[in-house]
């Protein structure tokens, strides 16, 4: 019979006993996500199968549309012509999900685009001026989760991988709530890259609903602080160091350090001494787990962002200078000198910048042809934190959710946030 008993506890520790008891929050917090980022935005289309109610009005709209407007200061709620409402601020309750109509996404960005999405929660519409309007969905946190894993990592990814990008996630809004770091004036985060992508109901399955539920509070701690739970595409094989990417984002950090994505640290080759090899660096086959070439399994995004080539025209500038690389071969200072005048710049996104669309990482090398200038380059993203063609690959091969996050975020300790 003790044997009994014991068997059970170990089993019990194995869900539970790995996951500190300290908590931030006593309940499942609320999250405020601005989810229109189009600054001069006047008006919205808003439709809903079921009744949607504002300021103690109500209307069975029944699959119609309501138009949102600002003008002079004010929201009005127009439909078929005939004034609704008007007001400073709305306050929006949906019995049923909703949806808004020419949602703009990734501006700036090569993937850059609109479409119908899909919401559920209270939506907010606070007039911000004559012309504009800020867009906010409230709703709670492990609601918000679901919205962000499927964009962030794909629907048809490993349980494991879905679980750690769940965590991943769920501690950088945890920690935004915490610090106010994307804080606007009226919501805690964006919805968009420059934060992490939410987007709502429409890529949703069972799978990526489950990985939520199973990781359910769970977020990442160092020393008893939420850490920054950044994460990437593809880091092309090599991480980078939080300070060289931001260098304004509170320093060096122990978790987020420079590490080969290996499986065993005996595979990794030490490149970038010197710089030149950089080189080798990218026409390496090397043992990396988000390499698709050797790890064919991947899924078919990670193709494109492994290894990358792009040509930019010969007007894009004069010269460029590669004055210092991270240990990820990612360039965090340049010198560009254009009709006669030299910029230096010293961060990693300012120096993708330097296309138009940005470059897909500052990992790269690039020379000069007579019309243009050729780049080749490794990774999609900064490289700071989890790899996310990394985790798929790593759940690929059997590691479980708290192997994953251990390799990319070092030294953590997984916690439960209420």
């Amino acid at each position: 019979m003790n044997h009994f008993y014991l068997a059970l506890l170990s089993l019990f520790c194995v869900f539970n006993c790995s996951t500190s008891t300290k908590t931030l929050f006593n309940e499942e917090p609320l999250v405020k996500v601005r989810i229109l980022i189009n600054e001069r935005l006047t008006e919205i289309d808003l439709s809903s199968n079921g009744t949607i109610s504002w300021e103690n009005k109500s209307l069975n709209i029944d699959k119609g549309t309501l138009k949102i407007e600002s003008k002079n200061d004010s929201v009005f709620v127009i439909r078929n012509g005939n004034e609704l409402v008007k007001t400073k601020s709305l306050f929006i309750n949906t019995e049923n999900a909703f949806q808004i109509k020419e949602v703009s996404y990734g501006q700036g960005w090569w993937w850059a685009g609109k479409e119908t999405r899909t919401y559920e929660g209270k939506l907010h519409i606070y007039s911000t001026d004559s012309d504009h309007f800020d867009t906010v969905l409230q709703l709670p946190l492990e609601e918000y989760v679901k919205g962000v894993i499927p964009y962030e990592i794909g629907s048809d990814t490993p349980i494991e991988a879905l679980k750690a990008q769940a965590v991943a996630a769920r501690t950088e809004i945890v920690q935004t709530l915490v610090t106010g770091k994307y804080k606007g004036d009226y919501y805690d985060v964006c919805a968009d890259v420059e934060c992490q992508v939410f987007a709502g109901n429409a890529k949703r399955t069972a799978r990526t609903d489950s990985a939520v539920d199973l990781s359910k509070s769970q977020i990442l701690m160092y020393q008893n602080e939420v850490i920054d739970a950044y994460f990437a595409s593809n880091c092309g094989g090599k991480s980078e160091r939080v300070e060289k990417v931001w260098p304004w984002r509170g320093g060096a950090k122990p978790y987020l350090v420079s590490r080969y994505d290996v499986l065993s640290p005996s595979d990794s080759v030490d490149y970038f001494k010197p710089q030149s090899e950089f080189q080798e660096w990218l026409d390496d086959s090397s043992n990396v787990v988000c390499n698709p070439f050797i790890y064919d399994d991947l899924p078919s995004w990670s193709k494109a962002n492994f290894r990358w080539k792009k040509e930019l025209p010969i007007s894009t500038f004069d010269s460029l200078i590669i004055e210092e690389r991270g240990e990820s071969g990612r360039i965090h200072k340049a010198k560009v000198w254009k009709n006669g005048i030299d910029t230096t710049y010293t961060f990693e996104l300012a120096i993708r910048k330097i296309g138009n669309p940005p470059l897909r990482s500052s990992a790269f090398k690039f020379e000069r042809t007579d019309s243009s200038w050729e780049f080749s380059g490794a990774g999609w993203g900064h490289g700071v934190g989890m790899c996310q063609s990394g985790a798929v690959s790593r759940a690929l091969r059997g590691q479980k959710v708290d192997e994953i996050l251990s390799h990319y975020f070092t030294g953590t300790e997984l916690v439960r946030s209420y």
